[in-house]
């Protein structure tokens, strides 16, 4: 299980989260819709990771690029030093919605049909290493790729990933002693982001599909019995 439940805000993206969200984002309702059910079908995201993309969207839609500004809105899910350091710095925010958005993108399926129906939008939802979402026109997706502050973020993150900077959790980017790699759209998008997350009601769980785990089940006593 990639999540730990260890904060107040986690819980299941549900049905009734879309129509607030979208109103606060001034989303269109029917594309909130569409990307809910992307998500959700057969799967349970966290309220968190719809805020996100939300958030992600309407920076789009605003031409808020932010330091990604040739290509689309970037959201770090935590900020490097500018330095030969490397080290990583998360608020309680980026602390939220990193461990939601990262559990989220394991699931590929989902991100799929999330990416069929941004398709229609124009734009597609991509992922940077350690870590970060952005939202990309598909004219652009391949320069993107190719491009010199793609490859030379995935490069430095994924250096301070691999040989384990330290991870300093602050209580909010004023208290970040030196630069990092992010500038004021990447600031106020946790801003927003966050004050919606947590106005938001609490609401029951989702159905359970008790079918699901009797259908687990029964394939874990065939294989045993195979064995």
């Amino acid at each position: 299980m990639c999540g730990i439940h260890d904060h107040e805000f986690q819980r299941p993206l549900h049905q009734l989260d879309v129509q607030p969200v979208c109103e606060y984002y001034q989303i269109p309702f029917l594309l909130g819709q569409r990307l809910f059910e992307a998500m959700t079908d057969w799967e349970t995201p966290e309220l968190a990771t719809f805020v996100l993309l939300c958030e992600a969207l309407r920076r789009y839609y605003d031409s808020d690029f932010g330091v990604n500004q040739d290509f689309g809105p970037w959201i770090p899910l935590s900020a490097i030093s500018l330095d030969e350091e490397f080290v990583r710095y998360r608020t309680p925010a980026m602390k939220v919605f990193h461990d939601a958005f990262i559990a989220f993108n394991m699931s590929e399926r989902n991100r799929n049909l999330v990416n069929q129906e941004l398709t229609q939008e124009g734009v597609a939802l991509m992922t940077l290493h350690s870590c970060g979402i952005v939202i990309i026109p598909l004219a652009k997706v391949e320069a993107f790729l190719n491009s010199r502050i793609h490859k030379v973020r995935n490069y430095l993150r994924s250096r301070a990933n691999s040989i384990g900077t330290p991870l300093v959790l602050v209580d909010s980017f004023a208290a970040i002693p030196v630069a990092v790699d992010m500038g004021e759209s990447e600031f106020n998008s946790y801003r927003r982001a966050w004050e919606i997350l947590t106005s938001l009601p609490d609401q029951e769980l989702p159905s359970f599909d008790a079918e699901s785990l009797e259908f687990l089940q029964a394939q874990h006593v065939s294989n045993s019995v195979a064995v």
